[in-house]
C-alpha cells in the first residue's frame, strides 16, 4: 500500500522534478564550497556560521541543523527566534508554547551528545556553548 506521506512522483510534472534535482545541486555546491573553505584557509578568518532563524514550521530541524554544522565543521551554529508576526502572508511563525518546550529538550539533549559545556562571551547571544571534542561552537538566544 502506498504511504501517503511520500510524495509519488511517477506522474508529476516535469519541471517539479527538475527543481528537485536543481534543489539538490545547489545543496551538494553549498556543502562542497563550505568543505572547501575550511580545507583551505590558513587563518581562523572568515568564520563559518550556520544561523538557523527557528519558526514554528522549522522548529523541529533544529537538531539536524546543529548535526549539519558539527558535521561540516563550521564555527558556529546560531540559533535565533523568529521574532515578527504580520510580517509574511500566511499563518503566525511565533514559537507555541508547546514547541519551546520540545525545543529545549532537544537542545539539552544535543549540548550533552557534543559534550558542550556553557562560556562567557561577548557578543549578543544569551547562552554561548563549546566542546573540548569539536571546534564547532553553539549559540543562540532561544
Amino acid at each position: 500500500m502506498a504511504n501517503p506521506n511520500i510524495p509519488n512522483l511517477c506522474g508529476a510534472n516535469p519541471n517539479l522534478n527538475e527543481s528537485l534535482s536543481k534543489i539538490e545541486e545547489l545543496k551538494d555546491k553549498l556543502l562542497s564550497n563550505i568543505g572547501h573553505i575550511l580545507e583551505n584557509r590558513i587563518t581562523d578568518a572568515p568564520k563559518l556560521t550556520l544561523k538557523n532563524v527557528i519558526n514554528s514550521k522549522n522548529i523541529h530541524e533544529v537538531s539536524h541543523m546543529i548535526d549539519l554544522g558539527v558535521a561540516q565543521k563550521v564555527d558556529v551554529v546560531a540559533l535565533r527566534f523568529f521574532q515578527e508576526d504580520g510580517v509574511y502572508d500566511f499563518d503566525s511563525k511565533i514559537v507555541r508554547d508547546e514547541q519551546y518546550e520540545e525545543f529545549k529538550n532537544t537542545l539539552g539533549q544535543k549540548v550533552k551528545e557534543y559534550e558542550y559545556k556553557k562560556y562567557e562571551s561577548d557578543d549578543s547571544f544569551i547562552y554561548n556553548y563549546k566542546s573540548s571534542h569539536i571546534n564547532t561552537r553553539l549559540h543562540g538566544d532561544v
